[in-house]
């Protein structure tokens, strides 16, 4: 399906363009680009928007359990609809790499308006499962 707009963001690195500019992402990058914005930022962080954020960064070092993964799994999916209405969550899991003390946050999505399932991975270092 052909989309009716362009989204942008700001690339998730922060790096410069050709032309010595912040790189700008769009479309499906920029939605992937406000979802780990969303999993990354605290509530609180933001002044102007202090609700902003899913808090998942103050379980660093926290033992996951079944009970928790569900809950941190609701927390991420409600939270990433809350502030994004281009997505809707299908499924939140979570891979685990005890070597590296990490686990990899797995969201797949559908963003409103375009055919597929999306899959955004970050990596949370401190986590264990």
């Amino acid at each position: 399906m052909i989309m009716s707009e362009t989204w942008s963001d700001l690339h998730p690195g922060l790096i410069q363009d050709a032309q010595g500019r912040l790189k700008i992402v769009t479309d499906v990058a920029a939605v992937m680009s406000s979802i780990d914005n969303i999993l990354r930022i605290s509530p609180g962080e933001c002044v102007f928007l202090p609700q902003l954020g899913c808090g998942i960064q103050g379980m660093v070092f926290e033992n996951i359990t079944p009970t928790l993964a569900k809950l941190l799994s609701n927390e991420i999916k409600d939270k990433i609809e809350a502030w994004d209405n281009r997505v809707s969550v299908v499924d939140v899991g979570f891979d685990s790499n005890p070597e590296k003390l990490s686990v990899t946050v797995v969201v797949q999505f559908v963003i409103k308006g375009l055919a597929g399932i999306f899959r955004y991975e970050g990596n949370l270092k401190g986590l264990s499962l």
